[in-house]
């Protein structure tokens, strides 16, 4: 059986950690979500509908934000590896379009998350 390369190998495994970073955000940020949801619950007669509203979806979104944040940091962070390691310019130029792309996409989300908690 052939093995993968050792710069596919980094990438794949770049890739499964940035997937179980997020998981684990998420997973904490669910719990923290649950916990409230517990604490609402017990000091309101509504607690069917003190969760909805525009409070929640804006919790949610920046939840969100803040992961896409992490991932798209992380995939920075592989992406300047394979520039310092690689010399495959199919790997180089995929590495430089991502630094380009996701630097990008993550001041565009951090922008959005100020104007979220600027308009609550």
């Amino acid at each position: 059986m052939k093995s993968l390369s050792p710069k596919l190998t980094f990438l794949a495994l770049g890739f499964v950690l940035g997937i179980l970073t997020a998981s684990f955000v998420y997973l904490g940020i669910n719990f923290k979500n649950r916990t409230e949801s517990t604490v609402v619950s017990s000091s309101s007669s509504h607690s069917n509908h003190s969760m909805s509203g525009s409070s929640s979806k804006t919790y949610n979104d920046l939840d969100y934000l803040n992961m896409m944040i992490i991932h798209h940091s992380d995939a920075l962070t592989m992406a300047d590896e394979a520039l310092r390691k690689s010399t495959n310019k199919f790997i180089l130029t995929l590495s430089k379009n991502i630094i380009s792309s996701q630097s990008e996409e993550i001041k565009d989300m951090k922008a959005e998350m100020e104007n979220i908690i600027n308009n609550k």
